[in-house]
């Protein structure tokens, strides 16, 4: 980009967000960032050159002068922080890489192509959470090329695609990894079709990430109680927030699964719900206890809003009333409101309430087969790694193996 004063990248990003689509809402809080980081500034330090700089120093201070640490100071800080992405992107590429586009699809002649690719993954053995993480990647590449006139994958050139790869690079390493193997595996399959020979997957940045597992907080029954309890089931939100959490605690299901429950996976009659894994693809079922149905039903009755667009049991609680794609920040201020403590280094999101129901399982003496059955898994070793905190209870725990 052309531009010489961070005032011109400030201009320029506004104008593309409204030509984009952003809510004015969303442009007006961003602009209230964007003021008081000129505020901050001096007249000689407004040249992009200093740009870095000036964000590093205006994060410091602005950390130093807002309370970071609470629920809404952290989404507060994290808003802050993707406008100055936001910034870096448009100045670098010319383009704004959205934050949530999970809910946009791509233009015809870009969905087409990363339909086909992804059929392929799963065709090839890949899980469908492994084709929608590729997806998700893919998706992101075409709002990329879209937003600088490209029209299609044919004629993303290798600057184009190392463009992309540059601003990939800036997220966790863990994700870089993830999106460098999906750009590379999408070269080949370019290749292959014929839609796009010109580019060179050995040219892509090379990241090399080693998983290093943390293991997740072990949530005691008097913490689960607590968290429970935590929540105000007066409300509409506390509502949704209490059916969610027993659905997690109680049965042990994945939070994408949760947030992608329809009315008609409920089987009411039998008390069951019949659903696709969103991860595996496989058929999950659970036979519903009655203090988590009844919580389901209060909800449906009391809280849920009255919007019947979308078959998704859970909706956000205020407008727009869409289907909700996370709950970690909810279940942070009900941990937070309970007085719940772990190690930073813990894994300690929804997700390890899930861990914490498959040990409370081994230790009562429930068989690892059974566990796996609830936990929905298609390999038993997915389970025996779900049940690395108990070493001394899965040592008891023995494998039936079929001798040929």
């Amino acid at each position: 980009m052309e531009l010489t004063k961070i005032t011109d990248i400030g201009e320029g990003l506004f104008i593309l967000m409204k030509e984009l689509g952003y809510s004015d809402a969303s442009i007006n809080s961003y602009k209230r960032i964007y003021s008081d980081f000129l505020n901050s500034l001096s007249p000689n330090e407004i040249n992009e050159d200093l740009m870095e700089q000036c964000i590093s120093v205006y994060t410091e201070d602005y950390i130093s002068r807002h309370d970071t640490q609470s629920s809404n100071g952290k989404k507060r800080l994290r808003e802050v922080m993707r406008f100055f992405n936001m910034m870096r992107d448009y100045h670098l590429y010319g383009v704004i890489l959205h934050h949530r586009l999970r809910d946009k699809t791509p233009p015809k002649e870009y969905n087409d192509v990363i339909n086909v690719f992804c059929d392929r993954l799963i065709t090839g053995g890949l899980s469908k959470g492994t084709s929608e993480r590729d997806r998700f990647v893919l998706e992101r590449l075409s709002d990329f090329l879209i937003q600088r006139k490209c029209k299609n994958f044919a004629e993303m050139t290798m600057e184009d695609l190392l463009a992309f790869s540059s601003v990939q690079m800036g997220y966790s390493k863990k994700s870089a990894a993830a999106s460098m193997y999906a750009l590379r595996v999408f070269v080949d399959f370019l290749a292959d079709t014929g839609i796009n020979s010109d580019l060179s997957k050995q040219a892509l940045p090379k990241v090399h990430y080693v998983s290093r597992r943390h293991l997740p907080k072990i949530w005691s029954d008097d913490e689960c109680r607590r968290v429970l309890e935590a929540v105000n089931r007066n409300s509409p939100t506390g509502k949704r927030d209490f059916a969610i959490l027993m659905l997690v605690i109680n049965h042990g299901l994945r939070t994408s699964d949760v947030l992608n429950l329809t009315f008609s996976d409920i089987d009411w009659h039998a008390g069951e719900i019949h659903f696709v894994q969103k991860k595996t693809g496989g058929a999950g079922t659970v036979i519903l206890d009655d203090a988590t149905g009844w919580a389901i039903i209060d909800y449906l009755k009391n809280g849920r809003p009255n919007i019947k667009q979308y078959p998704n049991i859970f909706l956000q609680a205020k407008a727009p009333y869409i289907p909700m794609n996370s709950f970690n920040v909810c279940l942070q201020k009900y941990v937070e409101r309970a007085g719940i403590s772990y190690n930073k280094d813990q894994m300690h999101g929804l997700h390890s309430l899930r861990h914490s129901l498959a040990t409370r399982m081994l230790e009562s003496g429930t068989s690892t087969e059974t566990i796996s059955e609830v936990l929905g898994h298609i390999n038993i070793n997915s389970t025996v790694d779900y049940l690395q905190i108990s070493i001394d209870q899965l040592r008891k725990c023995s494998l039936e193996t079929e001798v040929e």
